[in-house]
């Protein structure tokens, strides 16, 4: 049994053999003297015809399939570079808020002690 793949690469592959020596035959690029000289110079084409067609029934079967890859594992390194760069954005927000709260606290303690009254206010930390 034959995949579906395979018969894919069988049809792009015949199709294009077929096409391009009708088009040698057409266009007279080959020698038409006689049957015999025709086919030989057929066949000495068909060479280079299967070369390109193989190729070309690769890249248009699954070059999409590839580049689909690609895409996506390019898609996800991006996400995981975004969040990482979110979290890096997130963790010196963090650390920010952290040391403005620290010098708040300070200086209301510091203003407290000089004005002579208690500070019973917890630390940033405890909260």
């Amino acid at each position: 049994m034959v995949s579906g793949a395979g018969l894919a690469y069988y049809a792009a592959f015949t199709l294009q053999v077929v096409a391009g020596a009708a088009i040698l035959i057409a266009t007279g690029s080959l020698s038409e003297s006689t049957w015999p000289a025709l086919l030989v110079d057929l066949l000495q084409e068909i060479g280079l015809l299967a070369v390109g067609a193989t190729a070309t029934s690769f890249i248009v079967i699954d070059g999409g399939a590839a580049i689909m890859v690609l895409t996506q594992k390019f898609r996800d390194e991006l996400r995981k570079q975004a969040r990482e760069e979110g979290m890096e954005l997130g963790r010196e927000e963090g650390r920010e808020a952290e040391r403005k709260a620290w010098v708040e606290w300070i200086q209301r303690r510091d203003q407290a002690i000089a004005e002579g009254q208690d500070f019973t206010e917890p630390p940033p930390s405890e909260k």
